[in-house]
């Protein structure tokens, strides 16, 4: 065989091999690759929808637990069929008779739910943290009333006024809150507690009563508080005498008798040594506890 017609032969197996490839890459592999990745997508698409619709039955689920559970809460409380803006304004101010410097409250609006009519309230002020603590307790756990705080805002703030017994200014170490009040009434039938038989809420189920620490008041601070007591200040002070259990002090502003147990600016009496002649007492300066001691000088 001459090489011309092996060189055409060669050719001619080439050509139908790379025909061949070409065919089955063609008519048989790619056809399963796209059925394959047809397959992959309709799959995608509906686990995404499935997903999608599992999304939306969780939504649908959380809303319809969360109406359920406030329905469930409102059965420890008697919602009134009417209530007018003045009852609730006196029983607010009875609330902060005590331990409230300033307390404003303004009627922002009325409206309505599904199960409740409303009023809402803007109150702010200032007043000491255990005092504002236990008026958002009373408010929400009250049996009678069902009402709601939110939005609540608390910032450390000083009030500075007049001790009316010595005309000295005096620091009180307060806290600054602004608040929204919803005040419910007129709720749906059988959505209230009836007035005299609301559900007994047990006592694990409600906050603790008291504060048990007061966050807003400074652990340590540098700026001590005025003597607007006119307290003897035992570091400006001269000790006089001692006659048995009796201290006799003069500072600037006169003389002062004390004994043991006695508060005086900043602290208290601890001890008096009439042996040794020799007073010592407690301070609590901003959170640092010192003792201080003071000798008669019997020159």
């Amino acid at each position: 065989m001459t090489s011309r017609y092996l060189n055409t032969l060669l050719a001619f197996l080439i050509v139908v091999v790379v025909a061949g490839a070409g065919y089955y890459q063609t008519e048989v592999k790619q056809p399963d690759e796209l059925e394959y990745i047809e397959n992959a997508k309709k799959l995608a698409r509906l686990q995404q929808a499935e997903i999608e619709q599992l999304f939306a039955e969780e939504a649908t689920s959380a809303e319809l637990a969360e109406e359920t559970m406030r329905k469930w809460r409102a059965r420890y409380k008697y919602i009134p069929p009417k209530l007018s803006t003045p009852e609730i304004l006196e029983y607010l101010r009875q609330l902060s008779s005590s331990g409230f410097e300033q307390f404003q409250f303004k009627l922002s609006s009325q409206g309505a739910t599904s199960d409740f009519k409303y009023y809402l309230f803007e109150v702010s002020g200032t007043a000491y943290y255990r005092s504002l603590y236990r008026f958002i307790w009373d408010i929400e756990n009250n049996r009678e009333f069902f009402y709601h705080v939110y939005d609540l805002d608390i910032s450390h703030t000083n009030v500075f006024k007049t001790n009316e017994e010595t005309d000295e200014k005096k620091r009180l170490d307060m806290v600054g809150f602004a608040m929204k009040l919803k005040v419910f009434y007129a709720g749906t039938e059988g959505l209230s507690a009836p007035n005299d038989e609301p559900l007994e809420v047990p006592e694990q189920m409600l906050p603790p009563k008291r504060l048990a620490h007061d966050s807003f008041y400074p652990i340590v601070r540098t700026d001590l508080p005025p003597n607007d007591e006119l307290l003897l200040d035992i570091e400006k002070a001269t000790l006089l005498s001692i006659a048995g259990d009796i201290a006799h002090f003069e500072d600037n502003n006169g003389l002062h008798v004390v004994r043991e147990g006695d508060r005086i600016y900043l602290g208290r009496i601890v001890k008096i040594d009439s042996a040794n002649l020799i007073v010592r007492a407690r301070l609590d300066k901003g959170g640092m506890v010192e003792m201080v001691e003071v000798a008669m000088d019997l020159e």
